[in-house]
């Protein structure tokens, strides 16, 4: 730790309040304790455990054994466990993260490449990271909680009759297939059960709005292997699925759900083709006339009748607007420019 300058014949004093970032570099690399006092969001560590607590908590647990003593005491935050969102094992390199935190991000900044880093929802154990078995555990239900949160689309179609939209997304899909992987590696390195519930049978609250406003609706969690064998629905609620897809892909092009119960695949397809050809006729015509409102502003903005305007003040602005397909669109005004170098050659007798 820095020792800061104290008086004569005083002992050097050490210190311990930190500013944001510079707390979660000392926290990661020293068995020290410290903190960063904030009214709003403080943090505290003590030799590698992060808290979300201020100068009340660390004032009387400044050791290991202090908070190994009272972590299944309570606080204002519920148990003392629950403020907890890191840990760091310099000696395994194994770094614990709360995902459910402000400051996760943060703390897995400052965490050195070499180490493990394992989000987990909650930290329960205070020694969790002697035990491999208990902790890839708590590893795999972040990731099962995690999976059923991307799969909220495929969730809301099933519970709800009225939503019929699924976001497809190229990059969520890699991620489902990602987590999927790690579920199946760490599960068969660990020996994870894939059959058991790992939630006791809790169920899961997951957001599927996509407003500002939130909508919650219950689920229960799946097993590894139905996640892993792609078995948390069943076939008739897939093939739900794959039409909702459908739907949401082609409703751009005036397809209504009526559509899809009643026409084949072909029949949209072909009717979507037909679509697409008429829109790209009408485009191409609003291009045409774009273009030549383009030609007319400029042969307008280059025109004598503005250098006029320009000279009485009553232009004041450097671009010209036409109307172009689907938005309007600000040039630059090339024609004025022109114009000024006119007045100026004037103005200089360099004509």
């Amino acid at each position: 730790m820095k020792k800061t300058n104290s008086k004569v014949g005083a002992e050097p004093r050490i210190k311990r309040k930190f500013n944001r970032s510079e707390g979660f570099h000392v926290g990661v690399h020293r068995d020290e304790w410290g903190l960063f006092d904030s009214r709003s969001n403080p943090y505290c560590f003590v030799n590698g455990y992060f808290f979300t607590y201020g100068k009340w908590f660390i004032r009387n647990h400044t050791t290991l054994e202090d908070i190994k003593n009272c972590w299944d005491d309570y606080s204002y935050k519920g148990n003392i466990y629950n403020a907890c969102f890191g840990i760091i094992d310099r000696k395994r390199k194994i770094a614990v993260i709360n995902c459910n935190n402000c400051y996760s991000y943060a703390l897995k900044r400052a965490v050195p490449d070499n180490y493990t880093i394992l989000y987990v929802n909650e930290i329960r154990y205070f020694d969790i990271t002697k035990n491999l078995h208990k902790l890839y555990t708590e590893h795999c239900k972040y990731l099962i909680d995690k999976f059923v949160n991307q799969y909220s689309d495929y969730y809301n179609v099933i519970n709800n009759n009225r939503a019929k939209v699924i976001f497809k997304s190229k990059y969520l899909q890699d991620e489902i297939d990602d987590t999927k992987r790690r579920l199946d590696k760490i599960s068969s390195e660990h020996n994870i059960s894939r059959t058991k519930d790992l939630f006791a049978g809790k169920e899961c609250f997951i957001n599927v709005s996509k407003s500002w406003t939130s909508k919650y609706i219950k689920v229960k969690y799946p097993t590894i292997n139905q996640i892993i064998n792609d078995t948390i629905f069943t076939d008739e609620q897939k093939a739900y699925i794959e039409k909702c897809k459908f739907y949401s892909e082609y409703r751009k092009y005036g397809i209504i759900w009526k559509d899809i119960v009643t026409k084949t695949k072909e029949e949209i397809e072909d009717k979507v083709a037909e679509e697409e050809k008429a829109f790209k006729v009408r485009w191409d015509k609003a291009v045409k006339i774009g273009e030549e409102n383009k030609r007319k502003a400029i042969e307008e903005a280059n025109s004598e009748k503005t250098l006029e305007q320009f000279r009485n003040g009553d232009i004041l602005h450097t671009y010209i607007t036409f109307k172009y397909p689907r938005r309007g669109i600000n040039l630059k005004y090339i024609g004025l420019i022109k114009l000024l170098e006119i007045e100026f050659l004037k103005i200089f007798n360099l004509n």
